[in-house]
């Protein structure tokens, strides 16, 4: 979990660095949700590893999505993706996600059903299983990549859902 959470500490830091030399309060919010998502990302190691997967994809996305901000508020966002410019919400919304999921992993209710998901996400066993157009994988190996393409799959949902969403508002309002 370290890289992640250097990864997160740089951005985060950039944030701060960024909102204290412009005044900006929310950049300077966003710099210290990252802070304390980099401790959780650190600390990540002693978790369910089936939440831990979970920091992991919210360590990313925060770290792209971060840094896609820092790009647009500094003025080094390319005019050309002017339309696609990343709002600071959903850097936040990440990191929260990233925090609250932290967070339930230390309740029993939590631990208790991802004991049951664990052996699956955390198995040290070299049993492969045969996979179309990849080949062999391990079992582990299967089992993250399907929850992240799941999430992934749920978050270009709702962000296809919110941009239509302000479609049918620009095409009411036109009307």
């Amino acid at each position: 979990m370290f890289p992640y959470a250097v990864a997160v500490a740089i951005v985060a830091g950039l944030s701060i660095i960024s909102g204290a030399a412009s005044g900006d309060k929310l950049t300077l919010g966003l710099g210290a949700i990252g802070l304390l998502l980099a401790m959780a990302a650190w600390r990540a190691a002693a978790i369910s590893a089936f939440l831990r997967l979970f920091i992991v994809i919210f360590a990313v996305e925060f770290v792209i999505t971060g840094a896609a901000y820092l790009l647009g508020q500094n003025g080094w966002w390319p005019a050309s993706l002017a339309a696609i410019k990343i709002p600071f919400e959903l850097p936040l919304t990440v990191g929260l996600f990233g925090l609250l999921v932290y967070s339930l992993s230390f309740l029993q209710v939590i631990r208790t059903i991802t004991a049951i998901a664990d052996p699956y996400f955390d198995t040290s066993n070299t049993k492969t299983l045969q996979a179309p157009l990849v080949g062999q994988l391990r079992e582990r190996t299967l089992a993250w990549a399907l929850v992240m393409a799941l999430v992934v799959i749920n978050q270009l949902q709702v962000g296809i859902s919110v941009r239509m969403s302000f479609w049918g508002r620009d095409i009411f309002n036109s009307l």
